[in-house]
């Protein structure tokens, strides 16, 4: 498999105009079949089984697939005045989906296009508050699945957004708040009701919901975070094989509500040059489905994941003098309440209304602390228990402080890893503020 993809921009400014063009490729190419060692098979056979050989060699007719997408695109924003900017972009993209199968002799060649746009209008009342509203549309390029071959056209959206971001108290506070609607038309889902696994344009729907997001810095040292999201999704259609299953569709790995709390303290400089800072943060996120309505109330339960919160918290030590340069060393926790997760909730088999046919305790969960020791970069080495245990009581010695010691249990050492690598910088600084965000 080879990839090649290319962006060429062209980018202009004047006193009331921003804009950039430019032109997209991309091509990847994945061959098929020919002759080829399998190595899997070193680790699932004995030597007996190898045929004589290291590893066994398999034949097949050669084949490909290959895409390629083209793209023209050009924005610019036109500052109206001091405190409202309009901004126009538009996209032109091409998509082209060949493949040739050896082994059956079936090939195809689809074209695709699709013109995409956006619109953006932005109005700053004051130094401190954005307002913008915006309308786009979007696009997931169509294909060809199945061993019949049968083509799918793109997937569509229309995109509406308002918003405000303020920053308040002499920059104290900041405040992201946005509420978004959406037009999803001719969705792609896998459809199995012909007894092969293939991706039709099979729904539609509309989404809407809001997001907001707090973040507080009432001392230099203390930062607090606080952010809310909700999200509305419901089908306006669904038909599988001619069947209408509208009424058994839900969003699928989709919470309704999430959230986050957050609280980070950055102690003062070290005199011999190191900077603490520890931080703790909580998740919430409402219940989700891993499948569509299921006919039997004890597989539908079987079906759906609780609300869970999850707890985190991270110590790290930065600015540490390396000579010239700076490392950074971080002591972390992920689900320090241990918390139950349901990952997994399947199927043995589906049927034309994909329902679930399984035990209902055919679930997967996992719930494991995990105490690690970070870089944010570079080389990574894993180490044992007693290892985090020796980092934890060196850095409370270097702070001064030190936690009582206990025993890890059997579950806290099988589930505790130990991350160490070396992030190096000449120099670097961090704003108290979180930079606003694209909600997409």
């Amino acid at each position: 498999m080879w990839q090649f993809t290319e962006e060429l921009q062209l980018i202009g400014q004047t006193d009331r105009l921003e804009w950039v063009a430019g032109l997209y490729y991309l091509n990847v190419y994945h061959p098929e079949g020919g002759t080829h060692t399998s190595i899997n098979y070193a680790f699932q056979l004995m030597p007996s089984d190898l045929n004589g050989g290291l590893f066994p060699v398999s034949a097949s007719p050669p084949g490909f697939v290959e895409n390629k997408a083209y793209a023209v695109f050009g924005q610019g924003t036109f500052h109206l005045n001091d405190r409202l900017d309009a901004t126009l972009g538009v996209r032109q993209s091409w998509d082209e989906r060949s493949a040739f199968h050896g082994s059956s002799g079936v090939g195809y060649n689809k074209k695709l296009d699709h013109f995409d746009w956006t619109a953006i209008l932005t109005y700053r009342p004051s130094d401190t508050v954005t307002t913008y509203g915006k309308l786009a549309t979007a696009y997931l390029s169509g294909g060809v699945s199945g061993e019949s071959q049968v083509p799918y056209d793109p997937e569509e959206v229309f995109q509406a957004e308002l918003g405000v971001k303020a920053d308040l108290f002499g920059r104290r506070l900041r405040a992201n708040v946005a509420t978004f609607w959406s037009d999803y038309k001719d969705i792609q889902v896998l459809d199995f009701s012909t007894g092969e696994v293939r991706f039709v344009n099979a729904a539609a729907a509309t989404v809407y919901g809001a997001e907001v997001e707090l973040t507080a810095v009432p001392t230099d040292q203390l930062e607090l975070g606080l952010s809310y999201g909700y999200t509305n999704f419901k089908y306006d259609e669904f038909i599988l094989g001619g069947v209408d299953v509208t009424h058994t569709q839900r969003a699928w790995f989709r919470p309704e509500h999430t959230g986050n709390v957050s609280a980070e303290y950055r102690f003062g400089t070290f005199p011999w040059g190191g900077a603490l800072s520890l931080r703790v943060d909580a998740s919430y996120q409402s219940k989700i489905f891993f499948a569509p309505v299921q006919s039997n109330p004890e597989y539908d339960a079987a079906s759906i994941g609780d609300p869970r919160w999850e707890l985190n918290a991270r110590a790290t030590l930065a600015d540490i003098p390396l000579g010239s340069a700076k490392g950074r060393l971080s002591l972390w926790g992920r689900n320090l309440a241990n918390e139950d997760e349901l990952e997994f909730a399947a199927s043995g088999r589906l049927d034309h209304h994909r329902h679930v046919h399984a035990a209902p305790d055919v679930r997967a969960r996992s719930h494991s602390g995990v105490l690690g020791l970070a870089p944010g970069g570079g080389t990574m080495i894993r180490a044992t228990w007693l290892g985090a245990c020796l980092a934890a009581f060196l850095i409370s010695a270097a702070t001064g402080a030190g936690p009582a010691a206990r025993s890890a249990t059997p579950d806290e050492a099988r589930s505790a890893l130990l991350f160490v690598a070396l992030n190096v910088s000449e120099s670097g600084s961090r704003s108290p503020f979180l930079h606003g965000r694209a909600r997409r």
